[in-house]
């Protein structure tokens, strides 16, 4: 069971950027999920993939333009909404790497270092 928790999480660590991509509707999540599943191994493309998924896209050129009021509003929407993303998956890594090192820790201790010694009962009989 510990095995596969472990690995779940394993898991859920190496595709954070992609995990972070779909959550925050990135148009090239697709190309975020190929690079972090392709490259993620390298650790290079994995701190691409990354900060890939947490900037900003551009708008389309195809949009109407909106008021000045709907854009700063939109705009504080969606910096509040990327700061809690960002700190979501900041905590969801420590946690992550918290688990991790716990149960390595837990895999180092010996095998009876848990069970403590019983003292035998004394079996010298004394003559009389």
């Amino acid at each position: 069971m510990e095995a596969l928790i472990s690995m779940a999480i394993s898991l859920a660590l190496y595709l954070l950027p992609t995990i972070i991509a779909a959550a925050r509707h990135k148009r090239n999540v697709v190309a975020i999920g190929a690079l972090n599943i392709l490259l993620g191994w390298t650790l290079i493309g994995w701190v691409v993939a990354l900060v890939w998924s947490l900037m900003h896209d551009k708008p389309d050129s195809n949009q109407q333009p909106m008021s000045r009021e709907q854009h700063q509003s939109i705009d504080e929407i969606e910096k509040r909404m990327s700061r809690s993303r960002v700190w979501i998956a900041v905590l969801v890594v420590a946690a992550g790497v918290i688990y991790l090192v716990y149960q390595h820790q837990n895999a180092e201790a010996p095998i009876g270092a848990e069970q403590t010694q019983q003292a035998s009962p004394d079996t010298d009989e004394r003559e009389l």
